[in-house]
């Protein structure tokens, strides 16, 4: 069997596909090449990316863009990896209440009505998890180092919090696992793409 990645752009307004591609490995190189070759002729000004590693700088010095990441990926990954360093570390009952306590903090400050108030919660938020370990403060600081791209949801409402359409898009139109071995590589190819023109004429911007 062969491995492959699929690499997707999701317009979240008009809930349609734009693009996308079949590749060995999602490497630096082969994301970077799929963005700015379909980004050439199209004006982006936001996009909304999942966590992997070097996205943001294509998204910014390639696209200049403004990057944004996924507020569902990045809370996700701060729960397993905080669940994952308890399990290690065995810490003591006054570390796990406090460490209970700032991290609800920290999850529900991506609900502040507005981004004043999420600012004031951060700030009490990290200043108060920097007495606890450093695997939990790692990904406070991160916030705190990058406001902008986590929080401008909240500045700009054109800005997607999650990828959560995307994800809903890519897991509609996934092969199914009696086909994937008569489909092959190119069989896949060829679905995807029947696939995102259902989905453009079903919202109506292609005509039936």
């Amino acid at each position: 069997d062969q491995q492959v990645y699929r690499l997707l752009i999701y317009d979240v307004y008009r809930r349609v596909p734009v693009a996308e591609q079949i590749v060995e490995s999602p490497t630096k190189d082969n994301i970077r090449t799929f963005l700015t070759t379909v980004f050439e002729d199209i004006c982006c000004n936001v996009i909304t990316t999942d966590g992997r590693s070097g996205t943001r700088d294509i998204v910014m010095n390639d696209l200049n863009a403004i990057h944004h990441r996924c507020l569902f990926h990045l809370l996700s990954n701060f729960q397993e990896s905080l669940e994952r360093r308890l399990n290690k570390s065995r810490p003591s009952r006054k570390e796990l209440s406090a460490t209970a306590i700032i991290g609800s903090e920290f999850k529900q400050l991506f609900d502040s009505i507005s981004y004043d108030t999420a600012i004031k919660r951060l700030n009490w938020v990290v200043e108060r998890a920097k007495f606890l370990p450093k695997y939990v403060y790692k990904y406070i600081a991160k916030v705190d180092e990058n406001r902008g791209k986590f929080l401008g949801y909240l500045k700009d409402e054109c800005v997607p919090r999650t990828i959560k359409s995307c994800e809903r898009y890519f897991s509609h139109s996934q092969v199914s696992e009696i086909n994937k071995e008569s489909f092959g590589v190119e069989g896949v190819r060829s679905f995807l793409e029947k696939q995102m023109m259902l989905r453009t004429v079903r919202e109506g911007l292609i005509p039936h």
